[in-house]
């Protein structure tokens, strides 16, 4: 019994071992295809093991522009509204009785 166990904690440990490997969607020869160097060392990185090479935070930038974008649009849709005749829905009657 203690045997099957050993067996079973050992695949189960290289199952684990190769789950990193599995997200490897790079294309077979992408190092000799990528032109741009910082690319490349991206890459060699993420496909050692710890993931050393691993996107992690949040990208300032992109998000800078996005906030600035959404104020754009939220900026565009005030003006919009300020600029539209909102129709009444009240009538004046001129038959009074």
């Amino acid at each position: 019994m203690a045997v099957i166990s050993e067996i079973i904690q050992n695949k189960r440990l290289e199952f684990s071992g190769s789950l990193d490997d599995l997200f490897d969607i790079a294309h077979q020869n992408a190092l000799q295809i990528i032109t741009i160097e910082d690319d490349k060392q991206f890459l060699v990185k993420q496909r050692e093991k710890g993931r050393t090479g691993s996107l992690a935070g949040v990208d300032r930038k992109t998000t800078g522009i996005e906030k600035r974008r959404l104020e754009r649009l939220e900026t565009k849709k005030e003006r919009q509204l300020m600029n539209v005749d909102i129709p009444s829905t009240s009538r004046i009657t001129t038959n009074c009785k």
